[in-house]
């Protein structure tokens, strides 16, 4: 089964104060980063779920339009939630995949992390994968192909949490020396934290 990436990242991130996918870190756009790292790890599809029409979107995704195997799409109604944009992201696969669900803000998870992801995924098959990381969940996580129909029946306000909660007897848990996989960015502190964390992990 081909494993694609749905990157999530149309939301207006309102408590950033702009969206979250623009951010930079080393002059790259959020998007970028996530994207690479996903190319790195040997995701063979890769789809950006964003708001075209937001201020930075056009210069990025013309530069991400020369990335192999990525596309993107537009999330229905953002507004509505992570839910949507996943169900905007499994439209936009031309056949069926095992995915890994990935919130733009996660931009730090190593390749290493994401092939081991990948590889519980395809060997446990029809459950679900989380990393753990200090007795904390985080992303990406690892939905099999069984899982995408039900998905879009969920309604469009719930949390991809509140799928896994429901299914939790189909859910592993894999713990990764890798703090990335919980690191979200919902502050402007937050987001400083992450510049110098990454920035003292470049060098």
């Amino acid at each position: 089964m081909a494993v694609a990436a749905i990157v999530l990242a149309a939301g207006d991130g309102r408590r950033v104060g702009r969206p979250k996918a623009w951010l930079t870190v080393h002059d790259r756009s959020f998007l970028e980063h996530v994207v690479d790292s996903a190319l790195a790890a040997g995701i063979s599809t890769i789809v950006g779920v964003v708001d075209p029409h937001q201020l930075e979107a056009r210069e990025v995704l013309e530069r991400l339009a020369r990335r192999p195997r990525f596309s993107w799409t537009r999330g229905r109604a953002p507004e509505r939630g992570p839910i949507d944009s996943l169900v905007a992201g499994l439209d936009a696969l031309a056949t069926p995949h095992d995915v890994l669900v990935w919130p733009v803000d996660h931009v730090g998870v190593a390749e290493e992390t994401v092939r081991a992801i990948v590889n519980a995924g395809q060997e446990r098959r029809n459950v679900a994968v989380v990393p753990q990381w200090n007795d904390r969940g985080g992303h990406p996580v690892w939905l099999p192909a069984s899982w995408c129909a039900s998905l879009r029946e969920l309604p469009m306000a719930g949390t991809l949490r509140d799928v896994l909660r429901a299914r939790i007897a189909q859910v592993d848990r894999l713990v990764v020396e890798d703090a990335w996989v919980t690191r979200d960015v919902d502050t402007l502190d937050e987001l400083e934290a992450v510049r110098r964390a990454m920035a003292e992990r470049s060098r």
